[in-house]
């Protein structure tokens, strides 16, 4: 379960760069 919820997290701070570059 732990493992799951790093993976969303780590998703969005993806996403929230991505957005940042764009």
């Amino acid at each position: 379960m732990a493992l799951l919820m790093w993976i969303t997290a780590t998703s969005m701070r993806l996403m929230s760069l991505n957005l940042s570059r764009a």
